[in-house]
């Protein structure tokens, strides 16, 4: 399934696509988009979350202090796959926080997948 949101004057679209892979395996695949060319575009956080007995619960949070990785340099677009093992039968979604600068101007982002069951 795939979430976009239209973000903000600097930040044209932020986008998840979420998956079940199979064996456990759950993909994500995360775009940004800017309006131009920018100095730095990317994500500065990917959080999972879970549901356990009804509610959303934190299965993992990945930020950019961690992974500098998650911010590129000179482009226009970011685009990178994720993975990570679930427990089969239970649902899960992803957020990530986009974030794109060009010189002194900068706009956020936030796009939540829809809620997809491990298998």
């Amino acid at each position: 399934t795939a979430a976009d949101v239209r973000s903000s004057p600097v930040l044209n679209a932020t986008r998840i696509e979420f998956s079940a892979d199979g064996s456990n395996s759950m993909h994500a695949q995360v775009t940004v988009i800017a309006r131009g060319v920018y100095d730095e575009v990317g994500i500065t956080e990917l959080y999972i979350e879970k549901k356990v007995g009804g509610v959303w619960r934190e299965h993992a949070t990945w930020i950019l202090d961690d992974h500098p990785e998650f911010m590129w340099e000179d482009t226009a677009a970011y685009l990178e796959d994720f993975y990570f093992d679930g427990t089969v039968g239970t649902m899960y979604r992803v957020t990530v926080y986009s974030y794109a600068r060009n010189g002194s101007v900068s706009g956020t982002g936030q796009c939540t997948s829809s809620a997809v069951v491990c298998r």
